[in-house]
């Protein structure tokens, strides 16, 4: 099933990325996340009621890097605290 939905990125761990979204998401589902011009592919590692919505836990997999400066950010953050994550670079 594809679904998309808007979130907020609440944080990024050596354990993965830690999003919010209105509704939830099944453990070991594949997903895609688009952050800016960058994308990171993972796994649904927890998704919990939180507020009015879900606290979902990702545990990436691979990042494909844009050009952006936000997604320069993103590269240098993930080279510190997932140093074994694959990190692609994109031209486009």
């Amino acid at each position: 099933m594809n679904l998309a939905s808007t979130g907020l990125v609440r944080d990024v761990s050596k354990s993965g990325i830690g999003i919010h979204l209105p509704h939830p998401l099944t453990p070991g589902s594949v997903v895609r996340l688009d952050l800016n011009d960058s994308v990171v592919h993972g796994f649904v590692a927890h998704s919990t009621g939180e507020g009015s919505g879900f606290r979902v836990g990702i545990e990436v997999i691979q990042v494909l890097i844009g050009e952006s400066d936000l997604s320069q950010l993103l590269k240098a953050t993930l080279a510190g605290i997932m140093p074994d994550v694959r990190v692609v670079e994109t031209r486009r």
